[in-house]
């Protein structure tokens, strides 16, 4: 039998028989059979700080069970209670008892850090009232993995202690399907690149990545190129490993930043473009031109194959439109030297 407390501390109980049949089973195994949601790992660390009782008393995971003993868990109800809820804007894909994914605007942060207390992603999902599991991390409730704040496109979240365990475990496996779609800076000269290079810490800026780093780790990313234009590429980026601005810095040390990317260098390039409507779009951005499109993976429950697409948002439509618009009007009127030449 499971109850809420509703007082302050927000606990959620449960009341537990050990039938004859359990009668000499381990606690943390017992409870891992009769609460699957919670991974043994989970429920044996609640065991270690006194949160599972046996008729009243303290006892050690290893502990075997007698028939008819009473066993209490008393867990906190979907994460930390300090971090504030909030109306945070994000869009809700798909939702279901174990798992949610969401579509996450450019400019939010996923999970409370360093500088960004407030509004972010899981601020947003307690707002909404969705159950998020429990984290070693208390500020990081249900986050599997991360997208940068200036990054939009597809996440999953875990709602129970099981889907947290075995999403995330396919995240390191790297199982999981991750597609982005973005603009970057120049004219990447053949179809697909993979950039194979370790991303870490730099080396004296600590809040930036670089290839060239004492700490790097293995990190691979495919780029297709879907159109050239004449200072800028539309890619896809195909994650085989998910590092820290993975994209970002591997894009930048291949001399493309992503457009509208100040961080890795982006900046500096807008003087390459003349007036028109591509250097407008371009001055807008707010954020780095990049978006996960794609996000696959197996549901931790039913073993299904999900995947979602999520549509590229407004700004980056925009400058795709600009781009497709000025290279029309540098065909339609071709620079001087160009018009009547023959081969």
């Amino acid at each position: 039998m499971k109850e809420r407390n509703h007082n302050s501390i927000h606990i959620e109980t449960y009341h537990l028989d050990v039938s004859p049949e359990d009668e000499g089973t381990r606690l943390d195994r017992f409870l891992t059979s009769v609460l699957p949601d919670l991974s043994r790992s989970f429920l044996k660390k609640a065991i270690e700080t006194d949160s599972v009782l046996v008729d009243g008393e303290t006892v050690r995971p290893s502990y075997r069970l007698k028939a008819r003993q009473s066993v209490t868990v008393s867990l906190p109800d979907s994460g930390p209670k300090d971090i504030i809820p909030e109306d945070v804007p994000f869009v809700l894909v798909y939702e279901d008892e174990h798992l949610a994914v969401i579509e996450k605007p450019a400019g939010v942060v996923v999970h409370p850090g360093a500088g960004s207390k407030k509004a972010t992603l899981v601020s947003g999902l307690l707002y909404r009232g969705i159950t998020l599991a429990p984290s070693d991390d208390p500020d990081r409730p249900g986050i599997v993995h991360r997208l940068d704040r200036d990054t939009s496109g597809l996440l999953v979240i875990a709602k129970s202690d099981h889907a947290l365990s075995a999403l995330k475990e396919q995240f390191r496996a790297h199982t999981t399907e991750r597609l982005y779609e973005g603009v970057c800076w120049g004219r990447i000269p053949i179809d697909v690149m993979i950039i194979d290079a370790p991303v870490g810490r730099h080396r004296s800026e600590r809040t930036r990545m670089s290839t060239h780093t004492d700490t790097g780790r293995d990190a691979v990313t495919e780029v297709e190129v879907i159109r050239r234009f004449a200072h800028m590429t539309h890619s896809t980026f195909r994650l085989r490993t998910g590092r820290t601005h993975q994209i970002r810095v591997h894009l930048a040390s291949r001399g493309h930043p992503v457009v509208g990317d100040d961080t890795y260098g982006s900046v500096k390039r807008l003087r390459d473009l003349s007036s028109g409507p591509v250097l407008r779009e371009a001055k807008k951005l707010t954020r780095q031109v990049l978006h996960a499109k794609v996000l696959g993976f197996v549901h931790p429950k039913s073993g299904e194959s999900l995947r979602f697409e999520s549509a590229l948002p407004e700004d980056i439509r925009r400058l795709l439109d600009a781009l497709v618009e000025e290279e029309a009007e540098a065909h339609a009127y071709p620079t001087e030297g160009e018009e009547g030449e023959t081969t």
